[in-house]
């Protein structure tokens, strides 16, 4: 058995199960914090995916080039967000129609949800915080988002 040091057993209490040696999911402590905060069990939302030829050489698109082109979009869809499916049909890397129903930490899955952790860290907390019919853009990040960049919108159930 590992012997620990007194600073190791706060960080083990205060992570609880989650954290022993390291966390058993991806989510980090502020994560763990919204997850206690927004008790929504699932949500369905769409997705623009824009990826770069710098992760994906299939792309065309520079990193650059999809940073403007999502920055965009997102302009666009938040004066109208009704455009959003005919967007994902013109610009998306994801197929259509990119819809998806994630579940909550905790929660039963049901035929074609998904787990939160199925997507990058920042999609699954994002998402959890939108409103019905409200846009979001989650930037590229190396960590966070770390196959481009996502424009999300929050479905009805």
């Amino acid at each position: 058995m590992p012997k620990f040091k007194p600073n190791h057993l706060v960080l083990i209490l205060l992570c609880g199960s989650l954290c022993t040696f390291g966390c058993r999911r991806k989510e980090r402590p502020q994560q763990i914090t919204r997850v206690a905060e927004n008790q929504i069990e699932k949500v369905r939302f769409q997705q623009i995916f824009l990826s770069f030829k710098e992760i994906d050489p299939t792309q065309k698109r520079s990193k650059a080039e999809a940073k403007i082109l999502a920055e965009k979009l997102f302009l666009d869809l938040q004066k109208k967000p009704s455009d959003f499916p005919d967007m994902v049909r013109q610009y998306s890397d994801d197929s259509f129609p990119a819809v998806y129903t994630l579940v909550n930490y905790g929660q039963t899955l049901a035929e074609g949800d998904r787990e939160r952790d199925d997507f990058p860290p920042s999609v699954g907390l994002r998402v959890f915080e939108l409103k019905l019919g409200e846009v979001a853009l989650i930037p590229y990040d190396k960590v966070s988002s770390p196959a481009g960049y996502h424009l999300l919108i929050r479905l009805p159930l």
